[in-house]
């Protein structure tokens, strides 16, 4: 526990195990986002659909089948990672402001 933080800031691609298997309800993917490395994960995030919706709309990872997970990482290797990298990079310059957009939503119902 309290590793992968630092494992996730020096790799170059992160693949989240936890949502390849259903039940389980997938990981936490913006982690390694955050320290700039994209991430691949599988179709079981039930209970992380945001961190999904967020990750693919802004390219900063990639939901895999484990199928096609071997011929996925070779093609990240082969020069997709430039752009999901720089893509990690442009979500987390913005996320604080999505934090705070958050807050101040939640902030405005508890004061109605």
């Amino acid at each position: 526990m309290g590793v992968l933080n630092s494992l996730f800031k020096i790799s170059v691609l992160a693949i989240v195990a936890g949502s390849f298997k259903e039940g389980l309800g997938g990981h936490n993917i913006i982690e390694p986002v955050y320290v700039n490395t994209p991430v691949f994960f599988g179709p079981f995030m039930e209970d992380q659909k945001d961190l999904k919706e967020m990750v693919l709309k802004n390219r900063c990872g990639k939901e895999v089948n484990i199928k096609t997970l071997k011929k996925e990482i070779l093609k990240y290797f082969e020069g997709e990672n430039i752009l999901l990298k720089n893509n990690c990079k442009k979500l987390m310059s913005e996320f604080p402001l999505k934090l705070n957009k958050t807050y101040l939503d939640i902030k405005n119902i508890f004061e109605k």
